[in-house]
């Protein structure tokens, strides 16, 4: 069992829950309630690394305090903080020193309210200018073509030879003007600017304010979970091997039913019934039949159940010659059971041993055959609810 005291082990932890566990602890010790059946011994030490203390009497009405209640295999965690805000949370149960200390600093980082941050208006948005596009400057006059020194053929803007020599039949002072279009066209392609098309006006939408909620403090609150309820049936079915030093061992059927109180406590009732075995030390044929009526009471600390166990045993020795003899027999003992939530329906081992109160001797015509084992062992495994 871990007693919370190892002075070598280091823990490292966030620099702002240390700090907000300095501030509780300057305002006082918090009180906390532990879930049943945990030991306020072991939970000192770890409370008091943020100012915390296990509650030795009921909480006060007002002011920062911590509830851990148990719910469905999980702990629940209720603190309210310094201005009397509820907040809940669900963890799973703290086995070791380490657990403790983690839900030690988790509740003391709920302790103290949440403080908004200022918030900034938005700069607000340039409107569109409005002003219209320039002009396009004007065109400039097309320089005035040279005039030709002699007639020549032009043909695309090229002198290819004088007019005399190709053989028009034109006079010699009249130029030939072939390609004159296309020469012109790209003259004044060159000297005229390009123009400029205006751009197109695009319209800006001013983004509109998002709306904000003020936060009130005290004014949100976190609705806590129903308690389950307080006693709840619960039932279990198994085979089980039935041992005994005297007898050959078999497999029997197991049930049991009773009620859960506050997810701690089962009580609630056996029935075994094995077939007939054969006794190992006895020459004749003889056969023992039992079936075993039992009360249990166990108390659960997570999967694992352990408890006393006591009833009667109805024992009959079947014998070919002879008519069965029944005996009731006292028992008393103990088990220790583990559950396994693998689904929908959780699977239980379960090991019971028990030691008749009364030995059991066998006499067969007058003469002393011995005693039965008064020690038996059944081991099952089978499926229960939670």
């Amino acid at each position: 069992m871990d007693s919370g005291e190892h002075p070598n082990h280091a823990t490292r932890y966030d620099p702002g829950v240390l700090l907000l566990a300095t501030i509780a602890a300057v305002a006082g010790a918090v009180p906390v309630e532990l879930p049943p059946g945990e030991d306020p011994a072991t939970w000192g030490r770890s409370l008091s690394l943020v100012g915390f203390e296990p509650a030795s009497g009921a909480i006060p009405p007002s002011g920062p305090a911590v509830w851990i209640r148990t719910r469905s295999q999980r702990w629940v965690l209720t603190v309210r903080d310094t201005v009397g805000t509820l907040h809940a949370l669900s963890v799973d149960p703290a086995t070791d020193r380490e657990g403790r200390e983690e839900i030690a600093f988790l509740v003391a980082s709920l302790i103290q309210p949440v403080v908004p941050l200022p918030q900034r208006p938005l700069p607000p948005v340039p409107a569109p200018s409005t002003a219209p596009a320039p002009a396009p400057a004007p065109a400039p006059a097309p320089a005035p073509a040279p005039a030709p020194a002699q007639a020549s053929a032009r043909v695309d803007g090229l002198i290819s030879a004088p007019a005399s020599s190709v053989g028009v039949g034109a006079p010699a002072s009249a130029p030939i003007a072939l390609g004159l279009a296309s020469g012109e066209l790209l003259e004044r392609a060159l000297l005229e600017p390009p123009r400029v098309l205006p751009s197109p006006r695009v319209a800006v939408q001013r983004p509109q304010p998002i709306p904000r909620t003020p936060w009130i403090p005290g004014s949100h609150t976190i609705e806590l979970l129903p308690d389950p309820p307080e006693i709840r049936p619960w039932l279990a079915i198994a085979p089980a091997l039935r041992m005994r030093p005297t007898v050959r061992s078999t497999v029997a059927g197991v049930a049991w039913g009773g009620v859960v109180i506050r997810e701690r406590i089962r009580l609630g009732l056996g029935l075994e019934v094995s077939p007939p075995v054969e006794l190992l030390w006895i020459v004749d044929e003889q056969h023992l039949r039992a079936v075993d009526l039992c009360g249990i009471a166990l108390y659960s600390a997570g999967p694992w159940e352990v408890g006393p166990v006591g009833g009667l045993s109805l024992r009959t020795i079947e014998s070919p010659q002879d008519d069965p003899i029944p005996t009731w027999i006292p028992l008393a003992g103990g088990a220790v059971a583990h559950r396994l939530d693998t689904g929908a329906v959780p699977v239980r081992i379960a090991l019971g041993v028990t030691v008749d109160v009364v030995p059991t001797r066998l006499t067969v015509d007058q003469v002393d055959q011995g005693a039965l084992g008064s020690v038996g062992a059944s081991l099952s495994v089978g499926i229960s609810t939670r």
